[in-house]
């Protein structure tokens, strides 16, 4: 039996009041997250710990709340809002995507889901 991989998309996170615990858990669950706060405290720090331990060039990552979005589906949201449980929505955000099939922008929670194109990535990532 071959495993069901889950689809791989270009996902943005547009991210307001996001301090560096909130960049810790957010930053692996996207293609890149685009940071409002406190950027230039929060993103070196982050940068010095977890670059050792990824291939992924973090500060292609983590950009400016204001740089120019090209990812092709955009998640905006306040962290302060976030909970555990909304939390696990984003965890599930590639099969919910996949599920609606539709491009066009909806509201999930605390989330506002912008989706331009729907291309997915997977297949790319899979060495054989």
């Amino acid at each position: 039996m071959k495993p069901i991989i889950p689809p791989k998309y270009d996902i943005g996170f547009i991210v307001e009041n996001c301090g560096l615990p909130h960049l810790e858990a957010l930053e692996p669950w996207c293609s890149t997250i685009y940071v409002k706060d406190d950027m230039q405290l929060i993103v070196p720090d982050y940068i010095k710990k977890e670059q050792p331990n990824t291939k992924f060039n973090l500060q292609e990552r983590i950009k400016p709340y204001d740089n120019e979005k090209q990812n092709n589906i955009l998640v905006s949201f306040d962290a302060s809002k976030l909970t555990n449980q909304n939390f696990q929505l984003l965890t599930q955000l590639p099969e919910i995507i996949k599920d609606s099939g539709e491009i066009g922008t909806f509201i999930l929670d605390i989330f506002t889901i912008d989706i331009i194109h729907m291309n997915e990535y997977q297949n790319n990532l899979i060495k054989i």
